[in-house]
């Protein structure tokens, strides 16, 4: 099984590389992205247990690009956690790749729902104001 917090650092994971792909970024400092995604996931999980502080720790599905992509992290087992997060974040690149600045700031790039019907939703531009902090 995929320990919630490991696959919350996953999804940071590919939204920091979907942010270095749209920004041309070839900076591949480990410390530095480390310290990055560790505040994100964080921040991230100290927001979904705000919004649903009876979630426990889990996820029902995440969505990618508005359309339903892996359900119920808790089934996830080791080996389908790395195919996940590798396939996840070539998906971003990928999408970010083709896209490049073509994609509104209102874009919903990622959708973590705890419930079925409601979570927690990250836009292109909320990706890009979070990490213009950083490279700057």
């Amino acid at each position: 099984m995929l320990p919630y917090r490991e696959y919350i650092e996953i999804l940071c994971v590919g939204l920091l590389q979907y942010y270095k792909t749209f920004k041309h970024i070839t900076d591949n400092d480990f410390h530095k992205e480390e310290r990055i995604i560790m505040q994100f996931a964080n921040e991230m999980i100290d927001e979904l247990n705000t919004r649903f502080p009876y979630s426990k720790g889990s996820i029902h599905s995440i969505g990618l690009f508005e359309i339903p992509y892996e359900v119920i992290s808790t089934e996830i087992d080791d080996l389908q956690g790395v195919a996940f997060g590798t396939e996840y974040i070539q998906l971003l690149v990928k999408f970010i790749s083709m896209m490049n600045w073509k994609v509104p700031n209102a874009y919903i790039i990622l959708s973590i729902n705890v419930i079925p019907f409601d979570g927690l939703t990250i836009t292109h531009g909320m990706i890009i104001h979070y990490f213009d902090i950083f490279y700057k």
